[in-house]
């Protein structure tokens, strides 16, 4: 399952989700982002586990840097078994109806297993959320079970190494979670059918 179900944005400032500290530092630039006012600012990827410091940004009308917004970690891990995903880097934030205006896509890892395997057995999955309210974006189901079979079929796609067999079990799993057969988890939590 994912971390959150909801994204609270903040009327004024930057906050870190989970802990309601300041977000530190605020980006000034490199903000990645599409219509419908969010952008994105990535740090990262850091160490083993590919560790991220995702900022979303909010720009009001007028404004040419977001004002407000979350900060969040996440890990994508599971790349290391996908290796690349529509010829294109992980989008972050884009347009994934077609209405317009922007989502964000919070890419997560999640392990193939309960056991204590190692690192390389671990999925990758886009969380996928919709801005609701000025200051609310939600988890949006359909989507972000849109993106697990793009992804599954990038996991499917042949590749010259010895993971194979481990990327089709990944793609079977995001294929059982898109047509709402299984659960996805993340952290800790091992998937569940």
């Amino acid at each position: 399952m994912p971390r959150y179900h909801v994204l609270p944005l903040p009327v004024s400032g930057f906050r870190h989700i989970g802990t309601d500290q300041l977000c530190d530092p605020i980006p000034t630039k490199d903000w990645r982002g599409e219509n419908g006012g969010l952008s994105v600012h990535l740090d990262g990827p850091e160490g083993p586990g590919r560790w991220w410091t995702v900022t979303v940004g909010v720009a009001e009308a007028g404004s040419p840097t977001p004002g407000r917004g979350l900060c969040l970690d996440t890990s994508t891990v599971g790349w290391r078994a996908l290796q690349r995903f529509q010829n294109r880097p992980l989008p972050w934030v884009e347009d994934r109806d077609g209405d317009g205006r922007a989502e964000l896509v919070i890419w997560d890892s999640f392990p193939l297993s309960s056991g204590q395997g190692s690192e390389v057995e671990t999925g990758l999955i886009g969380w996928v959320y919709q801005r609701r309210s000025a200051n609310t974006l939600a988890l949006d189901w359909g989507m972000t079970r849109g993106l697990a079979r793009e992804v599954a079929r990038e996991y499917r796609r042949p590749a010259v190494d010895n993971l194979e067999e481990l990327r089709l079990a990944l793609a079977e799993v995001l294929e059982g979670f898109a047509s709402g057969a299984c659960r996805v988890a993340v952290g800790k939590e091992p998937l569940s059918p």
